[in-house]
């Protein structure tokens, strides 16, 4: 199992991010943020991620859309 971490992208463009993910050799199977400023990736919309990361891992955004909302205060 491959995995990307990657932390502390606060103000950077995620398209370079993006960008970094497309030229890999061999994909990763998880990518795991370890930052803070977690709502910049939160709640995106499916169509509103790039087209090829829609591709590439079409199965895995669609597990995570739903439950990967703000943290449930109970």
């Amino acid at each position: 199992m491959k995995i990307l971490a990657f932390s502390d992208w606060r103000v950077q463009n995620i398209e370079q991010f993006i960008d970094y993910l497309e030229r890999l050799k061999e994909k990763p199977d998880v990518i795991v943020y370890a930052g803070d400023d977690l709502d910049r990736f939160n709640n995106v919309p499916y169509m509103a991620m790039p087209k090829t990361l829609r591709k590439q891992y079409r199965d895995e955004l669609i597990k995570i859309q739903e439950p990967f909302g703000k943290f449930d205060k109970k």
